[in-house]
């Protein structure tokens, strides 16, 4: 299935206060899912006469790793349509109902998921399925979903994702992690990456996503050879405009492209759809850690 979708994605993570716009705190609500608004003329595969089950209702574009909507089976594209009885039309009822949702109680969704035939030419059919889970408290997903290690050189606590390496692996990305230095001063973290057969000698790096571009330069890589040719750094992303604004795009799109700057030539690369899920969580943590901070 080739996802098209070049839409606003929303991180359904709500107060658990009246009002959603207050600042987060560790006992908010989450189902951990990044969802969109249904729009009607764009397709998340290539099928003729493709149609949504419904002109209304939040998309599933992902859901983080150990949360209750992974947990209980949602899938990406999954349309959800109800929770906890009511009608959800786009992605901010879901975080009007954890509003109100008391904590600890369990939770039903009603989606319409997508089967695509075997037969040519392919065709979709939606069939309506149900769920429960328990709405997690912020403190405890990211609990659940990160870990922590005490920096041997800096003396810093570094926060990642569970099950993500402390190095560079052996493949192109982005990999964002949250530094502590005392409870006041989160910082973020970006890794760029560039893995690669040739030397690119890479002195930049453009953001492209359905809602626009970011270039971040320059940039002052590493490199290395040993196994295969290893270029990258790492930027406090909050220090930097560039790389924030670029942070910022690719958390509110559903895909990005990667173009590495080199010294005498250019390459693109798409980003893992996995690593987008894993810096949006990155960021939605030292997004919290901020908040939390500024709280009186």
């Amino acid at each position: 299935m080739s996802a098209r979708f070049a839409v606003t994605l929303l991180f359904c993570c709500v107060s658990a206060l009246t009002s959603a716009a207050q600042p987060l705190g560790p006992d908010s609500l989450t189902i951990g899912v990044y969802c969109s608004q249904v729009f009607p003329d764009i397709t998340i595969a290539d099928i003729e006469g493709f149609k949504w089950p419904s002109e209304t209702g939040a998309v599933v574009m992902g859901s983080a790793p150990e949360s209750p909507a992974s947990k209980a089976g949602l899938e990406r594209f999954d349309v959800i349509v109800r929770m906890a009885g009511k009608k959800v039309e786009r992605p901010r009822d879901i975080e009007t109902i954890l509003a109100d949702h008391p904590p600890k109680k369990k939770l039903a969704v009603a989606v319409f998921r997508a089967n695509f035939t075997s037969t040519r030419p392919q065709r979709v059919k939606w069939k309506r399925k149900s769920f429960r889970m328990t709405p997690a408290t912020l403190q405890d997903f990211f609990e659940a979903n990160l870990t922590g290690h005490r920096d041997e050189v800096t003396g810093l606590n570094v926060i990642k994702i569970k099950g993500t390496t402390n190095v560079v692996n052996d493949r192109t990305g982005l990999v964002a992690k949250v530094v502590r230095d005392g409870p006041k001063n989160p910082s973020l973290t970006l890794t760029i990456k560039y893995v690669a057969d040739d030397w690119l000698f890479v002195k930049g790096l453009i953001v492209s996503t359905a809602r626009g571009k970011a270039t971040i330069k320059p940039l002052s890589m590493e490199r290395d050879n040993t196994n295969t040719i290893w270029e990258w750094c790492t930027i406090v992303a909050n220090d930097r405009p560039d790389c924030m604004k670029a942070i910022r795009l690719l958390q509110s799109s559903s895909n990005a492209e990667l173009l590495f700057l080199g010294r005498q030539y250019r390459k693109e690369v798409s980003l893992r759809y996995d690593d987008l899920l894993n810096l949006r969580l990155m960021v939605q943590y030292y997004d919290y850690l901020v908040a939390k901070a500024k709280a009186p």
